[in-house]
């Protein structure tokens, strides 16, 4: 079975605000390690920033709807990597 991860990461990242959390920064590394098909890594990311707080409602939503797509698609689904 192949995972869709939803078209998370497909344009460009979303900008941060002006004083970014470590929250916002962590955010933007969960997306470039789903960019890369890291995705235990940009689970783990995804976590940290909702955990460590966003600054701006449109990065929550990211996060929020990235950890959801991993809580849904299947763990040993997401330890490789689909070309």
């Amino acid at each position: 079975m192949r995972v869709i991860i939803y078209p998370l990461g497909s344009g460009p990242p979303p900008s941060l605000p002006e004083t970014s959390t470590t929250g916002d920064n962590a955010l933007l590394l969960a997306l470039r390690a789903l960019e890369a098909m890291d995705y235990v890594h940009a689970m783990t990311l995804a976590n940290e920033s909702l955990e460590q707080g966003i600054s701006w409602d449109i990065g929550r939503a990211e996060a929020l709807n990235l950890r959801g797509t991993f809580k849904w698609a299947p763990r040993d689904e997401l330890l490789f990597k689909f070309s």
